[in-house]
């Protein structure tokens, strides 16, 4: 098990907690648990830390859709392979861009409908089938 640390953030885990998270990981079938704080993303990981995907900042004037809860991120539905989006889209406002599985809840993923202007998504963030947490920036677009 390895603990990551961005910036210059301090995280002081006793070995009781270290073992705790990584039980509670093992016991809910995941790999990764990420805390994103204002100060940088804070990771355990089980195994091989060096899978774990690093997101790239969002381009300067993009805008970010980001996750409105925690769970899986899905970028189809389980049983189709086809993308709900692919990058270069025009996407409306309401329009469901992904999913966040948490057990057996899918929480929809859409652009905001307070703004009329339709966008392009620009680029997907995160790989589908990553962990994320809520807030985690999910899609960049690009208003028209």
């Amino acid at each position: 098990m390895t603990a990551e640390l961005d910036n210059d953030y301090a995280v002081r885990l006793s070995t009781e907690q270290v073992a705790q998270l990584a039980e509670l990981l093992r016991g809910d079938g995941l790999r990764t648990l990420q805390f994103d704080t204002v100060k940088g993303r804070f990771a355990v990981t089980l195994g091989d830390a060096s899978a774990t995907p690093v997101t790239d900042a969002p381009a300067i004037g993009a805008e970010t859709v980001c996750a409105g809860s925690v769970g899986e991120f899905l970028t189809s539905y389980p049983s189709r392979g086809e993308p709900l989006v692919r990058p270069g889209a025009e996407v409306a406002p309401g329009a469901l861009l992904g999913l966040v599985r948490t057990g057996l809840v899918f929480a929809p993923v859409t652009l905001a409908a307070d703004d009329p202007r339709p966008a392009t998504l620009t680029r997907i963030l995160v790989p589908a089938g990553t962990l994320v947490g809520y807030g985690t920036p999910l899609f960049e677009i690009q208003r028209h």
